[in-house]
């Protein structure tokens, strides 16, 4: 999983997409700056909350973007993967947007890495705090 503090500040594009004319914006153009983003456990204790914030800084307005989330060991092996989508649905041109998303606990959960997905492509996203913005150790 492309992260941004395993592979730089931003993640690969990994398919390539037609600019059709129209102000909807190729996988190469969308772009996203991570804000911040941490996790929490529900009052019952059963559940992690995953959460953050991200910006559209493309120039474009961005569609039904999804917060890809892999929960992982101390080891760095997955222990569970989660998506949600980004709240609003469609992110104008420097707008903020949230993101949520709930696991069960594992007692394994050591940290997460985000990855942000449009249209089954991976967008890249530059980190606004650290240099391991894309992972996040508990």
């Amino acid at each position: 999983m492309a992260t941004a503090g395993a592979t730089g500040p931003t993640a690969p594009v990994t398919r390539g997409g037609q600019n059709n004319g129209t102000n909807t914006p190729t996988r190469e153009k969308a772009k996203l700056l991570l804000i911040d983003a941490g996790w929490s456990f529900t009052e019952s204790g059963q559940y992690v909350i995953i959460q953050g914030r991200v910006r559209n800084v493309s120039g474009l307005p961005l569609k039904s973007i999804r917060a890809n989330v892999t929960i992982e060991d101390l080891n760095g092996q997955m222990v569970a993967e989660t998506m949600g989508g980004i709240s609003p649905l469609e992110l104008a041109p420097d707008e903020t947007a949230s993101f949520l998303v709930r696991e069960p606990v594992n007692q394994r959960f050591d940290h997460f890495n985000i990855k942000f997905i449009m249209d089954q492509s991976s967008v890249p996203f530059a980190p606004a705090f650290g240099p391991t913005a894309g992972q996040v150790r508990r």
